[in-house]
């Protein structure tokens, strides 16, 4: 006996099996896009945009690629002021975001540095806005 609801049941799964896929690759499409757009504004330092985002998205995800892309951007000072540009994440990703993302990527480094070989002067150890920690005695 035909059932109204069943025959309905199996064009509507399909169209939400087909809506989540869609978005899906829309996210991840939207995803690559932030993440390069980010390492655009940095790219004369990382040399290879594309070796960059395809390590950040595989090794740390898109959303925390992206915060270490948007931190090397203020860092640059190539979005302007450094203090307004690290003050805007903290605000909109929290200290705790910024340093999780900041020790994942440290445990990383190494391997980031051999495969992608950005410029070596962006990854020197410096003084950065006037923070130094001081010696343990």
């Amino acid at each position: 006996m035909w059932n109204p609801v069943r025959a309905l049941s199996a064009p509507m799964i399909a169209a939400a099996w087909a809506i989540l896929f869609t978005t899906g690759a829309g996210a991840d499409a939207s995803a690559d896009r932030d993440l390069d757009n980010a390492c655009r504004v940095i790219e004369r330092d990382m040399h290879n945009c594309a070796c960059v985002v395809s390590f950040l998205r595989e090794r740390l995800g898109a959303e925390q690629g992206l915060l270490l892309l948007q931190s090397w951007g203020a860092y640059s000072g190539r979005l302007g002021d450094q203090s307004r540009a690290f003050a805007t994440l903290y605000r909109e990703h929290g200290a705790d975001s910024l340093l999780e993302t900041s020790i994942n990527f440290l445990k990383l480094r190494t391997e980031f540095l051999t495969r992608c070989q950005p410029s070596a002067e962006f990854f020197e150890e410096r003084e950065v806005i006037g923070v130094r920690a001081e010696p343990d005695f």
